[in-house]
């Protein structure tokens, strides 16, 4: 790897920081997923889309994040969890 693809990966871990804080979305899971963009032109390709990302929160953040980086089994992990929560709460209020 070169230098400006490592500096690219390092700004590109900051941005998912700073966007999903709180969330395992960091360093290490930006490490794993550049492997997968090995040019320095599929890098900035991801980075253009991650950057794209709308979200005005960070639930929503990374729920564009996950269907972007196609991570569809994480997404219905979330999707399973947000349900579970609410059924949850619609328990709590009916005891």
């Amino acid at each position: 790897m070169n230098k400006v693809y490592r500096e690219t990966v390092k700004g590109l871990a900051a941005y998912c920081t700073e966007k999903m804080p709180g969330t395992n979305y960091d360093r290490f899971y930006v490490d794993e997923l550049v492997k997968k963009h090995k040019s320095q032109e599929a890098l900035d390709e991801l980075i253009t889309k991650v950057k794209s990302i709308e979200a005005t929160n960070c639930e929503d953040f990374v729920k564009d994040f996950l269907m972007l980086v196609d991570t569809k089994n994480q997404l219905l992990k979330i999707q399973k969890e947000k349900e579970l929560a609410e059924k949850l709460a619609e328990k709590q209020k009916a005891a």
